[in-house]
């Protein structure tokens, strides 16, 4: 994915509501473990925001412009700015309340 891409796919829907990008690798076992637990969120979200998934040895320019060093790495963006990011790999039901704490701020 190239940035112009990204602007298309991500900055651009996010004036209209909030993208969670999910930064993974195929070779990341915790990011195999997210991707479940982030599906769920987002079709329980009421369609509230937006999940886009970004592999990053398929996106490097993406994911250097966003300073992503390792995986799992979780961005939000709203109003096209980063307004939340986290490393790593949560449970479910802290992942969705940190992910409404980080929403709540925008709505």
């Amino acid at each position: 994915m190239t940035l112009e891409i990204f602007e298309e796919i991500v900055i651009k829907p996010s004036f209209e509501k909030p993208v969670l990008v999910d930064f993974w690798a195929d070779w990341c076992d915790p990011c195999k473990m997210l991707e479940p637990i982030l599906d769920e969120l987002v079709s329980e979200s009421d369609n509230n925001w937006d999940l886009v998934k970004i592999d990053v040895d398929q996106s490097t320019e993406v994911a250097a412009k966003f300073d992503i060093m390792g995986v799992p790495a979780i961005r939000i963006f709203s109003k096209g700015e980063l307004i939340a990011k986290f490393n790593g790999l949560m449970w479910k039901k802290d992942m969705g309340r940190w992910i409404d704490e980080n929403l709540k701020l925008e709505i």
